[in-house]
């Protein structure tokens, strides 16, 4: 029996995504997430080798050099051939990372962290979400900061997110 499944590097990343995947979607396909992206590469090793699977591994680039992100692609797919399977397997990079969704939407970072932010700073914490965080949480942790986010998501951010062409690629990669 055929399975749908979508790999992620960490539980923030699974948690963001089944805030702004469908419904439909979120009932068709079992959600793993590993511990890093090497973690992620692993579980999707595993789950190609056994077969007759829909796999969708999510990782960030944690760049913007776009030689880095070609090596990195290429080797993920290396990997990911090296398991002759009749799996359906691909990836998709979010560039520098996940996180960077939630900067499409400058209203919502502002309001979330209560400051106006001038568009020269936003487009540094849209290339580094992390550091956004701590910067302008005034030092809690990512951690922290990433909780609450999830649950002050609003559904204007999340059908903002649901624009992106990477969350539409996810979407339609399991259709």
């Amino acid at each position: 029996m055929e399975e749908n499944i979508l790999i992620t590097e960490g539980k923030f990343d699974n948690l963001l995504l089944q805030k702004v995947l469908s419904k439909n979607l979120l009932e068709k396909v079992k959600i793993s997430e590993g511990m890093g992206q090497s973690s992620a590469l692993s579980l999707a090793r595993s789950f190609a080798a056994k077969g007759n699977n829909k796999i969708l591994l999510v990782i960030d680039t944690d760049t913007f050099d776009e030689n880095t992100i070609k090596e990195k692609f290429n080797y993920a797919e290396s990997v990911l051939k090296m398991i002759t399977s009749n799996s359906d397997v691909r990836i998709i990079q979010f560039v520098p990372e996940v996180d960077s969704l939630l900067f499409m939407d400058k209203t919502f970072i502002e309001s979330f962290f209560d400051t106006k932010i001038s568009d020269l700073e936003f487009s540094l914490y849209q290339r580094d979400p992390k550091f956004a965080y701590v910067q302008l949480s005034k030092g809690k942790s990512v951690k922290d900061v990433r909780q609450k986010i999830l649950s002050e998501i609003d559904e204007n951010v999340i059908k903002t997110i649901q624009s992106n062409s990477k969350i539409k690629d996810i979407e339609n990669f399991f259709m």
